[in-house]
């Protein structure tokens, strides 16, 4: 969407922080999770509904627990970057 990066409802996310969660991602994950975006699920986080995350750095740093460049995290089907599919 052009005012972010859309993580869509039903996407999984680890339940632990990793040791590369800086505290802004801590307390992201913690207002997600008190909000009900974020819901348990046999041992791994279920998005309850479509979000809007406002960068997809921010949107694989919650999906993974620590962390992440979202323009090389995320890939399409074909093993494709966000970065080769956007940026270039």
């Amino acid at each position: 969407v052009d005012d972010g990066f859309v993580v869509l409802k039903g996407a999984k996310a680890r339940i632990a922080d990793s040791q590369a969660a800086g505290n802004w991602l801590v307390e992201l994950r913690r207002k997600l999770i008190e909000s009900s975006v974020l819901v348990e699920d046999n041992g791994t986080f279920t998005f309850s509904q479509d979000y809007v995350f406002n960068s997809p750095s921010t949107a694989a740093s919650v999906v993974y627990g620590g962390q992440q460049n979202g323009w090389v995290a995320w890939k399409n089907k074909d093993g494709k970057t966000l970065d080769l599919l956007k940026r270039k």
